[in-house]
């Protein structure tokens, strides 16, 4: 069985995180909720190396990881990594606003999938960038919206196709919390209102609503379907078009693992 060469690009909870064990959990266990867990559940991926500028956290991941990976080596430079490890699979779990110069360079090298973070970034441009080279390069760009493989979403998806309560005409989202902004919860937020409605924005405006001192978005306008609309507290909001503010859907995955099996799907192909 071929093995498939894995990085890891930031060393946060989601990137690194290692899930307590469970009993009674068939197949796979306990959920990953982790690019480190999901590698570490699929049969075909091997991480050899990892990323981090916090030697802490390297030191970390040697900690919780080493049964499973003794050899893997450490970096502080993510171009050395890529250099010297020539992997197949990519996962950038930076800062948003670092995705965009990882992702581009491990699609110009040896890279056949990148399992990026959301939101896909922080700037209209780089986010086009993104998606330029990897197409072009025909490297899998999996951008980690992850609500779309839970299963209650689906749940509603069947509920409004079946037109059980009618047709659809409008959607208003909420969403409240300490991680409601928009590029942090909020992406998922957007990311439903298209799966719900099953089409594509063709615009989007965002007001500032007065005495709040936040942003919300409203107006989304699909060319496809039904009329959508989100309003949402949120800290940080710019307008956006469809095909650049992380809504990418060539991977969308629920559980991280998921994702690691599309990307080995592409490296197989």
């Amino acid at each position: 069985m071929k093995m498939y060469k894995s990085v890891i690009v930031g060393l946060t909870g989601i990137g690194a995180r290692r899930p307590e064990s469970a009993s009674g959990i068939p197949v796979y266990g306990e959920v990953g909720r982790s690019h480190a867990a999901a590698y570490h559940q699929h049969p075909q991926t091997d991480v050899v190396g990892v990323c981090d500028i916090r030697p802490e956290a390297l030191s970390q991941f040697h900690e919780q990881w080493g049964d499973v990976w003794p050899d893997v080596r450490c970096y502080t430079d993510y171009r050395e990594l890529l250099e010297r490890e020539q992997p197949d699979i990519v996962s950038v779990v930076t800062p948003d606003h670092l995705h965009a110069d990882i992702t581009v360079e491990a699609a110009h090298g040896s890279a056949r999938a990148v399992l990026c973070e959301k939101p896909i970034a922080t700037r209209l441009a780089d986010a086009d960038r993104m998606i330029e080279v990897t197409a072009r390069e025909g490297v899998l760009l999996s951008v980690e919206h992850t609500r779309r493989w839970s299963h209650e979403f689906h749940l509603v998806r069947q509920l409004i196709r079946s037109g059980t309560y009618g047709s659809l005409h409008n959607i208003v989202a909420n969403l409240y919390g300490p991680r409601a902004m928009l590029f942090r919860n909020g992406t998922h937020t957007v990311d439903m209102i298209c799966f719900f409605a099953e089409a594509s924005p063709a615009w989007l405006t965002a007001v500032l609503e007065p005495g709040t001192g936040v942003r919300g978005v409203r107006g989304i306008s699909g060319r496809r379907g039904p009329r959508s609309g989100l309003r949402t507290g949120s800290q940080c909001l710019h307008p956006i078009r469809q095909r650049s503010a992380g809504l990418l859907q060539q991977c969308q995955v629920e559980l991280h693992r998921h994702a690691v099996g599309a990307a080995v799907g592409r490296c197989q192909n």
